[in-house]
């Protein structure tokens, strides 16, 4: 792992095989209770970008914005876009590169 964050074994599984099941980037937010809580992927190419509508952002103060990279994507860690996106909403940031086989953090 590509991190000083530590995360639950069992959710990393969890999050490892959605990720690798997925032709397209996944998206959604680890809650302080270690549950993953899915939501659409909204963005027009979904297969190279994800974006979260506002009505489904979780906006817990402990929740971690999460999405994966599927394999075709070459990014060794976070594109310009997910930086993008984790300036707007102000959140820690845990990406899974199914490429890479490796996790990133982010702090915001």
């Amino acid at each position: 792992m590509n991190t000083n964050y530590q995360l639950d074994e069992n959710l990393m599984a969890e999050l490892k095989m959605k990720s690798v099941k997925s032709e397209k980037e996944i998206c959604g937010f680890i809650l302080e209770s270690n549950d993953f809580v899915e939501v659409k992927n909204v963005h027009p190419d979904p297969k190279n970008y994800f974006l979260i509508s506002p009505a489904d952002y979780i906006w817990e103060k402990g929740a971690i914005l999460f999405h994966s990279h599927p394999s075709h994507i070459d990014t060794y860690g976070f594109s310009k876009w997910d930086l993008e996106n984790q300036f707007y909403f102000q959140k820690k940031m845990l990406l899974y590169s199914v490429k890479y086989d490796e996790f990133y953090f982010k702090a915001p």
